[in-house]
């Protein structure tokens, strides 16, 4: 063993000498963390961070973003570019098999390993410990790595941590241990962390956090991760009542207290049943709180109360029923609110009041039947509303009316089968509006006349059998892409598309046309795709798609086609594919296809055809034809 060691000190090249030295140090650190500190499995990669006088290599992809935030911090994980990395694996440990071996107390190496360890440790900033399957951090596991920055536990089987063991690790500003077996972490364990930015963990089976002392000492901790764990309970702030057995007794401050710079708090997937009177009190900094996929079925009035920065609020997945009119009003910064998926069947008029700075609105996936006309009158900075997936039947007139900056509204997957005059009343602003696979039978003339800027309206999947030829006139400046498939037309009369000029695509497939009257889609300038498959059509006039000139794709499969008239397509000058598969075609005229000097694709099986004329594809010289 002396031998082999001194082979590697002894070379002749002074840099070769450095370099040997170096990989020494690096198989010794591994052993030790791999035998002395841990109980492992198996030898896994572990990643060690150093000064760049220490080694002079590359930066592996693994440390590239291993702290991200979307939020603006002090913590900048740039600044590890002014540091290297070293891979340590299995590989390079079967290079040094008389080193893998376990050391024993009476080794006369141990002396050896320690000092190298020691000397080496001192150096580390950066140490990846994950998937290595260790089950306890002693005492003194990490008493060496006083400059450490981040380091990397998560994905082993730790159940259990010593109170002391980050008690040297006083530079350290990312710590995780996601994915771990820890069930319970004593009072203080991180009290000495003070300057731990980011704290992971998630993944775990923490089932309670009762403690004032556990986030103690936590003074700059940014980020706070401890979703997917079992928690089912959080101490609140309790106020002491007098009485001789607890007299001289100081309120029990919430378990949260302490973080007062804390601007992420994440508690996901956790078994949390309400939320609790100041349960979150002196937090006082926090930007986004996440309490989606528990149990939630009350949230207490004062529940969120002293989160005066909060803008982010996620309470999606959980089981609420009802909102308190106070809980949510105390909340004056909340910009994203997201209660989709519960159990929410009406709004109140006082459920929102306080969220004048609210900008989105997620209440998708709820059983709402009905909303008060009142209940989004203060949110007049909205700008999304979602409440797909509701049971909505009817919407009360000039609910949206003080929503003047909405520009997205999602009423997808309801009952709605009637849509009143006023209805969208107030929606100067709007963008998108999604109506689809609701029960409307009719479109009437004034159903959207206040929606001067729309640019994308999707009404497919209802039962549309009629719309008034002045429906969307008022879009006529802002229309650029109006989806009516699935429904029950069976003709158009061609002034719905008067004066559209912004429209680039049309859906209009699986409906029951049976014919496209000439002059049609005459207006549409910019149409680019225009999809009419799967209707009946039995027949197309001349001048049909005059007007066309922007026309790139067309649909026209799975109808009723028996004929086609002589240069019917000659006008779309642009088109690049033409779809006639799965029609009734027998014959086709030799200048049916005639200006089409673009056409990529032409798609004609399925259909009645024996033969063609030879001119028929005369100007399709570089088109794919199927036929």
């Amino acid at each position: 063993m002396d031998i082999e060691l001194e082979k590697l000190y002894e070379t002749e090249d002074a840099e070769k000498k450095r370099k040997n030295k170096l990989q020494q140090k690096i198989v010794i650190i591994s052993l030790l963390l791999f035998g002395l500190i841990v109980t492992i499995g198996v030898a896994t990669p572990l990643i060690i961070l150093l000064n760049k006088s220490d080694a002079d290599v590359t930066k592996p992809a693994l440390l590239q973003g291993e702290i991200d935030s979307t939020t603006e911090s002090p913590f900048d994980p740039n600044q590890f570019d002014e540091y290297q990395s070293l891979n340590l694996n299995s590989t390079v440990l079967l290079e040094w098999p008389e080193l893998s071996q376990p050391i024993h107390e009476t080794s006369p190496i141990k002396a050896h390993v320690l000092e190298t360890f020691n000397s080496f440790s001192a150096a580390a900033t950066y140490v990846n410990l994950s998937y290595s399957r260790i089950t306890y951090l002693e005492a003194s596991s990490l008493n060496e790595f006083k400059d450490l920055n981040i380091l990397d536990l998560s994905h082993n089987h730790i159940s259990s941590i010593n109170p002391i063991t980050f008690n040297q690790l006083k530079k350290l500003q990312s710590l995780s241990l996601t994915n771990n077996s820890l069930t319970f972490i004593y009072p203080a364990t991180f009290k000495s962390l003070t300057s731990l930015f980011k704290l992971d963990l998630s993944e775990n089976r923490l089932t309670r956090l009762d403690s004032p002392a556990l986030f103690e000492g936590l003074e700059h901790l940014d980020t706070l991760d401890l979703s997917s764990n079992k928690i089912e309970f959080i101490s609140p702030n309790i106020q002491a009542k007098f009485s001789f057995m607890n007299f001289g007794r100081q309120n029990e401050s919430a378990v949260f207290s302490k973080l007062t710079h804390l601007r992420v708090l994440s508690l996901n997937s956790n078994h949390l049943t309400r939320v609790k009177p100041s349960v979150f009190k002196g937090l006082s900094s926090l930007k986004e709180l996440h309490l989606s996929a528990n149990r939630i079925s009350m949230i207490n009035s004062t529940g969120f109360y002293g989160l005066d920065e909060l803008t982010s609020l996620h309470l999606d997945n959980n089981q609420l029923s009802m909102i308190s009119m106070d809980a949510l009003n105390s909340l004056g910064k909340l910009e994203l609110l997201s209660l989709s998926y519960n159990n929410l069947v009406k709004i109140s008029p006082k459920t929102f009041t306080g969220l004048r700075n609210l900008r989105h609105l997620l209440l998708d996936g709820n059983k709402i039947v009905s909303i008060n006309r009142n209940a989004f009158k203060n949110l007049t900075n909205l700008e999304s509303l979602s409440l797909e997936s509701n049971q909505l039947t009817f919407i009360n007139i000039s609910l949206f009316s003080n929503l003047a900056k909405l520009e997205e509204l999602n009423l997808d997957f309801n009952q709605l089968e009637y849509l009143p005059k006023s209805t969208f009343k107030g929606l100067s602003s709007l963008i998108d509006l999604y109506l689809s696979f609701n029960k409307l039978s009719s479109i009437n003339q004034t159903t959207f006349n206040e929606l001067s800027h729309l640019k994308r309206l999707d009404l497919n999947n209802n039962q549309i059998s009629f719309i008034h030829p002045l429906a969307f006139r008022s879009l006529n400046a802002s229309l650029e892409k109006l989806d009516l498939s699935f429904n029950l037309l069976k003709n158009l009369n061609r002034k719905i598309f008067i004066k559209l000029k912004n429209l680039d695509s049309l859906l209009i497939h699986n409906n029951q046309l049976t014919a496209l009257e000439s002059f049609m889609f005459s207006d549409l300038k910019k149409l680019e795709l225009l999809d009419l498959q799967q209707n009946q059509i039995e027949s197309i006039h001349q001048n049909a798609f005059d007007g066309l000139n922007a026309l790139r794709w067309l649909f026209l499969s799975s109808n009723r086609l028996t004929t086609l008239e002589p240069k019917v397509f000659s006008n779309l000058i642009n088109l690049e594919r033409l779809d006639l598969d799965d029609n009734n075609l027998i014959q086709i005229e030799p200048s049916t296809f005639n200006g089409l000097t673009r056409l990529g694709e032409l798609n004609l099986f399925r259909n009645n055809m024996t033969a063609y004329h030879p001119a028929t594809f005369n100007e399709l010289q570089t088109t794919l034809i199927n036929l």
